[in-house]
């Protein structure tokens, strides 16, 4: 499965008295656009600006606005460090990080996209009950990078090719500024967590059920899905939400994002927190932030004074990785015992991973093509096939509705996201010099996939039934194989051949450690 199709439309700017345009939020009166056949309502504040005091500090909703709010472009993407070669897998992908000058702390940001006919019956149901299902997506990037203003991340054509639902994403804090792993922040903070960046999906997740009725939603069938972390994120939401009896979020989908596959790509990441080379420690030390390894409330306050490009500056030169932290709330360092437990939402769940997902990373990493490959298969199955397989199978003896699924033929780490939305960009791995001819078979796939998400979304336990897909069970051919042998087809057969490696034991050493290092931050 290649990222090649048809390239995405950007919203049009018109000007209209429209009175759909607008739509009453607790953020704010939005203006938003009209499209071809939908309405995308962008750059909508949910979170306060995370400046100053408020850097490293749980984010905050914002008061509603006595003016009314352009939802007509994209908010500002937070602050982010991407490596060399995590840019080489982005531009590969067709994903460019923003410059320095279009990011800030004033980046807690929200974008819905609604076809007409859902906006126009919104007022039909003024509590959201009867209104379209939703989808909100949770962007990739190993915590560590990311935003919603991506091309693949336009869900324009999903919209407007699916009745009965709406598209949703958000903007969240990455990196040190949304996992800081900060002595000071785990001592202030021990008895709520310090994971900001699951923390400001959940206050989006809020926001969406507080508000979504008004776009012509209804706030009961919301499903949070993501890819790569954004899938390990949803996925951390259902471990930590075992006990909640009436979840704002009904459903969840983890592409390539099993969060037990985090374990070992990440290891333990928060031996010592007051090292004088604790990451934290190394940021603030550096000759660009200037605040000292003295881990005491000076420190502290240094790091949320210095402007937000010195600690970017640190980052590049440091080369090193933040990341979520076990805190007994919104991430834990026992994902696999839970999951074996059953310690999750009871929430139905599709859950995936890719055929050759380490190839677009190994790829990068080695110009041998057959320790590339051999490497590969060692990273797939240990972080992401494994991993997801034994969590569908647990979530089914729990009981959960699930349904697992595996594109094959090379598909490699995020090659079926703009699938699913269909903004694969119709040149050569996003050389825009370099146009192709889409097969009609990847049409097909898209088609099938985009519907399949929406049939998820509209009825979490029957819909995929209805749509012709199995509930899982493992040993069974109820796992779909989707492009099986190049082909626009999907079969639901037995895992056997896909789960091949997951009774074996794998020695992880050497360059593989390396790389999986690496892929923890992609």
């Amino acid at each position: 499965m290649s990222a090649l199709g048809e390239a995405v439309r950007i919203p049009e700017r018109r000007q209209s008295t429209d009175p759909l345009l607008l739509v009453n939020t607790t953020s704010g009166m939005v203006r938003g656009s009209k499209l071809t056949n939908s309405y995308a309502y962008l750059g909508i504040p949910y979170g306060n600006p995370t400046s100053g005091s408020s850097r490293f500090r749980p984010a905050t909703p914002v008061a509603y606005s006595s003016s009314t709010i352009d939802a007509t472009n994209f908010g500002l993407t937070c602050p982010q460090y991407v490596d060399a070669i995590s840019a080489k897998v982005n531009a590969f992908i067709d994903i460019v990080a923003p410059p320095v000058s279009q990011q800030s702390e004033n980046c807690l940001s929200i974008n819905v996209w609604t076809k007409t006919s859902t906006r126009s019956n919104a007022s039909s149901h003024p509590n959201g009950s009867g209104g379209a299902a939703v989808l909100l997506w949770i962007y990739g990037g190993g915590f560590q990078y990311g935003g919603s203003n991506s091309e693949p991340f336009n869900f324009q054509n999903f919209v407007e090719a699916q009745d009965d639902v709406i598209l949703v994403s958000f903007n969240y804090r990455t990196s040190i500024f949304g996992f800081p792993l900060s002595p000071q922040i785990r001592a202030m903070d021990a008895n709520i967590g310090w994971n900001r960046g699951l923390e400001d999906r959940d206050l989006a997740i809020k926001w969406v059920a507080n508000n979504i009725a008004a776009f012509g939603g209804d706030p009961k069938r919301i499903t949070l899905f993501g890819e790569s972390a954004g899938g390990a994120s949803a996925d951390a939401w259902a471990f930590a939400n075992e006990n909640n009896t009436s979840p704002l979020v009904q459903s969840v989908i983890i592409q390539s994002g099993a969060v037990s596959g985090l374990d070992i790509a990440e290891g333990d990441i928060q031996k010592n927190w007051t090292a004088p080379t604790s990451k934290w420690n190394q940021v603030a030390n550096h000759s660009a932030v200037n605040c000292g390894v003295n881990d005491n409330a000076a420190q502290l306050q240094c790091m949320q004074q210095v402007p937000f490009t010195s600690l970017l500056t640190a980052l590049n030169q440091l080369n090193i990785s933040f990341g979520p932290a076990a805190d007994g709330f919104l991430y834990f360092s026992d994902f696999k015992a839970r999951s074996a437990a059953g310690r999750f939402a009871r929430v139905p769940t599709l859950i995936g991973s890719n055929s050759d997902e380490a190839t677009i990373l190994t790829g990068l990493w080695d110009s041998n093509t057959a320790l590339m490959l051999s490497e590969s298969q060692v990273v797939t199955p240990l972080i992401f096939t494994c991993p997801a397989r034994q969590e569908a199978a647990d979530r089914v003896s729990a009981g959960v509705p699930t349904y697992r699924y595996h594109p094959a033929l090379m598909a490699y780490h995020s090659a079926e996201t703009p699938i699913v939305f269909n903004t694969f960009p119709a040149a050569y791995l996003g050389n825009k010099a370099h146009p192709v001819t889409i097969p009609a078979a990847q049409r097909q796939v898209s088609a099938f996939m985009q519907g399949a998400w929406a049939a998820f979304a509209r009825d979490p336990v029957n819909g995929l039934p209805n749509y012709g897909w199995p509930r899982y069970s493992p040993n069974t051919a109820t796992m779909a194989q989707i492009a099986l042998n190049n082909s626009g087809q999907t079969v639901y057969q037995p895992t056997d051949q896909v789960d091949l490696d997951c009774n074996a034991v794998i020695p992880v050493g050497g360059s593989v450690y390396q790389l999986l290092q690496q892929l923890a931050s992609y």
